[in-house]
């Protein structure tokens, strides 16, 4: 009978020692892959993360530019041909499709003047402190954004016109808001947004983010706001 259950806990043993030797020696299962995808598409949402040189990064009164930020490929708008202040500026990586938006709009017998661009953090602390001494700091929080806060910082906006938002129906209004996402060109603070962007409406304020980001842009229906929130993962 000793021999018997002595057998039997040989026969276990070897049991338990071959499943050991074969699952240790064997290659990670689906199960072992799916343990690690997390980490993986957290490093990799580290890797892509925007910057203020993008296209796409979010800028509003919650996501801020360093005061020390300025772009690197500023360039004077009227050295394109484009009708504009002598000390107007914009990216570089925005002059050609704004160049070919203003072409377009010329066949057509429209004519875009550019009266804002680039500011920097300097410029746009003067021009917020100014709304602020006239209307008060939550009026002006409507109608100009903090320095360090404004598209504007990022050389990839534009003022067209005049600020009016009467301009909304002239026949350069109504063609920008046709026709200017072809170009890369999209309007920053549509009729009705206010409560999602924070400012009141500005038929005249356009900011460049390719064309196509642009034209994902168009199809997916979202405001502006909402689009870079989603790039940005906010």
């Amino acid at each position: 009978m000793g021999k018997k259950i002595l057998f039997i806990i040989v026969i276990l043993l070897a049991v338990i020692i071959f499943t050991f030797i074969y699952f240790f020696n064997s290659k990670p299962t689906d199960t072992t892959a799916i343990l690690v995808k997390p980490e993986v598409i957290a490093q990799k949402k580290q890797l892509e993360k925007l910057t203020p040189d993008s296209l796409l990064i979010q800028i509003d009164k919650k996501h801020c530019l360093a005061p020390e930020y300025a772009p690197q490929d500023l360039v004077g708008v009227l050295s394109y041909g484009i009708s504009a202040n002598s000390s107007f500026r914009l990216r570089k990586i925005a002059m050609p499709e704004l160049v070919e938006m203003v072409t377009a709009a010329q066949k057509e017998g429209i004519e875009l003047k550019v009266i804002s661009a680039y500011r920097s953090y300097a410029d746009q602390q003067r021009i917020y402190s100014s709304w602020v001494a006239q209307l008060g700091a939550k009026e002006a929080s409507r109608q100009s954004a903090p320095p360090g806060c404004s598209q504007h910082e990022l050389g990839t906006a534009v003022d067209f016109n005049e600020l009016n938002d009467s301009f909304a129906n002239t026949p350069t209004g109504i063609w920008l808001s046709k026709n200017a996402w072809q170009f890369g060109w999209v309007i920053s603070y549509p009729l009705n947004s206010e409560n999602i962007t924070g400012y009141v409406y500005e038929p005249w304020h356009y900011r460049y983010i390719g064309k196509v980001n642009a034209k994902e842009l168009e199809e997916s229906g979202l405001i502006l706001s909402k689009f870079l929130d989603t790039k940005n993962n906010l």
